[in-house]
């Protein structure tokens, strides 16, 4: 279930709450950004892509560039600057990063994974999408694992969603007038891998983040978290009022893992008012 289309009836009398701007998506701008794998061989080339979503754009064309940097995983993201970084080949929303290539800049910045005692070098994917004179800007980790032998991690997978406890389908349908609904993420088997942390004895499991968003009605929460020790404390469910004014409406949900792997689905929704409301 990975597009969904809900007919939802609403009448005037239905009310929303105050959307959290994080959550409330109204211009240019990127959700997430995914490699794939989200920890990579030096052999082996990964796949870019980015969710962006541009509900005022008029369907305008979008351009991406995008770039490899290094960082200090102790330290804040940063923009990659021109002197220090390497282009990826390719204006797009999706692009490949070469591996051959990589290793190459990494030689000409006087760097050979050859020689890091650790199993793994990270470094910082950046990304630029522009639409006429908007643009935005996002960035994501890479994880180079430089022991062949080392664990890397696999993104995790959405395989959908529960409103008010059910799969909703992929049928329209109709929900009751001005109620509020819950959301449940649904995540594909062996999602949540077991690791070993750096510097740690024991493995643990992930723990999955779910950001939501939408172009209307708001949620109670703009986060979740994975409930995962089954205790019912219903920590991945959230709340949703929905738009008071008719038209087609969007929900993202975006899932990490905390090691850099993602997800995303996006849900596709339609709001008409009641006859005779």
């Amino acid at each position: 279930m990975r597009r969904i289309l809900l007919l939802v009836v609403l009448s005037v009398a239905g009310c929303a709450g105050r959307f959290d701007s994080t959550t409330l998506v109204e211009r240019l701008r990127v959700l997430g950004v995914r490699a794939e794998p989200p920890s990579v061989g030096l052999n082996d080339d990964v796949e870019l892509s980015a969710l962006v979503v541009d509900p005022a754009g008029a369907g305008r064309t979008l351009s991406a560039t995008w770039k490899v940097c290094l960082v200090d995983p102790r330290e804040p993201d940063t923009a990659c600057e021109a002197s220090n970084s390497l282009p990826i080949e390719g204006n797009q929303l999706s692009v490949t990063l070469t591996m051959t290539e990589l290793v190459a800049w990494l030689a000409d910045m006087g760097i050979n994974p050859g020689d890091f005692p650790l199993q793994e070098l990270t470094v910082l994917i950046a990304l630029k999408v522009s639409g006429g004179l908007e643009s935005v800007k996002a960035s994501k980790r890479l994880i180079l694992l430089l022991n062949e032998e080392a664990p890397g991690n696999q993104n995790p997978f959405l395989d959908g969603f529960l409103l008010n406890g059910e799969d909703p389908g992929t049928e329209p349908i109709v929900l009751p007038t001005g109620s509020v609904y819950t959301l449940k993420p649904v995540m594909g088997p062996g999602s949540r891998e077991w690791f070993l942390p750096p510097d740690e004895q024991e493995q643990k499991q992930e723990e999955h983040l779910f950001n939501w968003y939408s172009t209307g009605g708001s949620f109670s929460d703009g986060r979740t978290i994975l409930d995962t020790d089954n205790a019912g404390n219903n920590l991945d469910i959230n709340e949703w009022t929905l738009p008071e004014e008719p038209g087609i409406y969007t929900l993202w949900l975006v899932l990490r893992d905390g090691r850099y792997g993602i997800d995303w689905l996006a849900a596709d929704f339609e709001v008409v008012a009641q006859d005779g409301s």
